[in-house]
């Protein structure tokens, strides 16, 4: 399951960089770059929160980084309410939405992983995650 999740977050991602290059472009090109990059934001979306509804049916309560899970999941919602409103709209123009909702959320992510290495909590063994292995 972890290798569907790892393609679709590269599958979006590129459909992304795709469609922001297209938009540099002039003519019928600037629409369909538009229109996939906003593609792209709603899947990455969309397995974000099928991922986060499976760790939360699957009873993985993240006490050490549930604030990162919910930081980045009001990112992801920003940045398509951001690209799909445009960058002339208040919100593509307003700073403090910009910091509190696209910036903040990956500074925690950068702390949280010098905080915890991911592949410290892997026990070695088996490949699987440990998730009480590693007191932070």
């Amino acid at each position: 399951m972890l290798w569907t999740y790892v393609t679709a977050d590269i599958v979006t991602v590129i459909a992304q960089l795709a469609g922001t290059a297209l938009t540099i472009t002039f003519g019928k090109l600037v629409e369909i770059g538009v229109k996939t990059t906003t593609a792209g934001l709603w899947v990455q979306l969309g397995f974000f929160l099928s991922f986060i509804a499976l760790l939360v049916i699957f009873g993985f309560h993240e006490s050490r980084n549930g604030g990162y899970s919910v930081a980045q999941g009001f990112r992801s919602i920003y940045r398509v309410a951001e690209f799909t409103a445009g960058a002339s709209s208040a919100l593509g123009q307003s700073e403090v939405a910009f910091y509190l909702l696209d910036c903040i959320p990956n500074l925690l992510a950068a702390g949280v992983f010098l905080l915890i290495w991911p592949p410290a909590c892997l026990d070695q063994d088996n490949g699987q995650m440990e998730l009480g292995a590693v007191k932070a």
